[in-house]
This record gives C-alpha cells, sequence and structure tokens, in this order.
C-alpha cells in the first residue's frame, strides 16, 4: 500500500507540473505591449528565463507566478493567476 501511496502522488505531482507548463504569459505580455526585454527587467528575471517560463521549459515557483500576474496587472492587464495560469489545457 505504501508503494501505491507513493505512485500517486508521483502522477498526481506530475499532473500538476504539467498543468503549470501550458500558460499564458506571453499573451498576456504582449497585450500590454511590454518586449520579453522589458518585462523581465520588471521582474528582475533575465529575457532567457522568461523566455524559458513563456514556452514551458521552465516551471515558476508559486511566488514567482505571483510575482508576474501582479506584475503584469501593474502595468495595464487585468488577469488573475487562473487565466495567467490555466490549470485546464
Amino acid at each position: 500500500m505504501k508503494y501505491l501511496l507513493n505512485d500517486v502522488h508521483i502522477v498526481l505531482f506530475s499532473v500538476f507540473v504539467w498543468s503549470w507548463k501550458m500558460n499564458r504569459i506571453s499573451e498576456f505580455r504582449k497585450s500590454i505591449n511590454l518586449t520579453q526585454q522589458e518585462f523581465s527587467a520588471r521582474l528582475n528575471l533575465t529575457q532567457g528565463a522568461l523566455a524559458h517560463y513563456e514556452n514551458g521549459r521552465r516551471t515558476p515557483t508559486v511566488k514567482m507566478a505571483r510575482l508576474i500576474v501582479d506584475t503584469l496587472n501593474e502595468n495595464g492587464a487585468s488577469v488573475s493567476i487562473d487565466e495567467v495560469f490555466p490549470a485546464d489545457n
């Protein structure tokens, strides 16, 4: 039973991480007319790190995801974390 429980946790975690990889950061960033360079500077990230978040190569932490949403909203967007990082893809 212990083995099965661990396998279930791994599957659930994998589904959660996969769902966060598909995001709409780029779409909302472009809607407020910011380049990757401009937006990444406001997040205190490199342009490359932002590009990896946008294309799903890297998954932002929850703290970073909140910062991304807050920064989008501070710059003219009106979005929620669920809109930027939808659970259903």
